[in-house]
């Protein structure tokens, strides 16, 4: 998949982010995007992807801590 499929891609599943705290989230997802995109070789990739990964983990678990009682997908 191209760069700019994968920013596609990103924009359509956040394009339902609408608030201001939302739409910073998305401005975040991508520049850590743009990061890995410019990663000059495979060691820094590794290590961008694995901060990037660990990140976005976190803000995850944040969420779903959130709203307790609720699961964070119906794997119906």
């Amino acid at each position: 998949m191209s760069f700019a499929h994968v920013i596609r891609k990103v924009d359509s599943q956040l394009n339902c982010f609408t608030t201001g705290v939302q739409k910073a989230i998305k401005k975040s997802i991508r520049q850590d995007i743009m990061l890995l995109q410019f990663c000059e070789s495979k060691q820094i990739f590794d290590v961008v992807l694995k901060l990037f990964i660990d990140k976005w983990r976190q803000l995850k678990s944040l969420f779903e801590g959130y709203s307790r009682g609720v699961t964070s997908t119906s794997n119906a």
